[in-house]
């Protein structure tokens, strides 16, 4: 009998670098006075607090099942964007900046830490660049981005690295 010829070794799959994935509903803060009486959140906010978290946490979760990973380990930066977009029934602010309350940095303190216990992120010190954004929308939710492997010149820093300092900063 012949042997049937060995099959080539498929190359290796590069890792997965990025990490995309929606979450609906409303965008809720991360923040202790949320309402009731003397700055005590009411137990109303506080649960819909949680159903949130809980929410991204599940979406997360998907999300890197679907991409073949586990956890996030810690190494190199990250760059995560975040797009907060609130319900509103005026076709003609849809898609415009959002800028009332909740601020933005109360939604992304709530979703940085459903993220690290999600596993999407090992720590959320490994964020080294956040674009956070907030739009009225026709459908409320938020839209997550991670890449794991940002550019290592992703500002453009050793350009300006390379330029002369202003002339301010060298005086003494």
């Amino acid at each position: 009998m012949h042997a049937a010829p060995a099959a080539a070794a498929a190359p290796p799959e590069p890792p997965c670098t990025m990490l995309a994935f929606t979450v609906n509903g409303t965008p809720r803060p991360h923040e202790w006075h949320v309402g009731g009486k003397r700055g005590h959140a009411g137990s109303g906010a506080l649960q819909k607090k949680a159903i949130w978290a809980y929410a991204i946490e599940r979406e997360a979760k998907r999300a890197l099942k679907l991409a073949g990973l586990t956890r996030h380990t810690p190494g190199d930066p990250v760059v995560l964007k975040l797009c907060a977009r609130f319900r509103t029934g005026y076709p003609d602010r849809w898609g415009t900046l959002h800028t009332a309350t909740p601020d933005a940095d109360n939604v992304t303190k709530l979703a940085m830490d459903a993220l690290v216990r999600a596993g999407a992120l090992a720590d959320d010190k490994l964020v080294a660049d956040l674009r956070v954004q907030k739009v009225w929308h026709q459908h409320p939710g938020l839209d997550v981005t991670i890449d794991y492997a940002p550019s290592r010149d992703a500002f453009g820093l050793r350009a300006i690295a390379r330029e002369q300092s202003p002339y301010w900063l060298s005086r003494a």
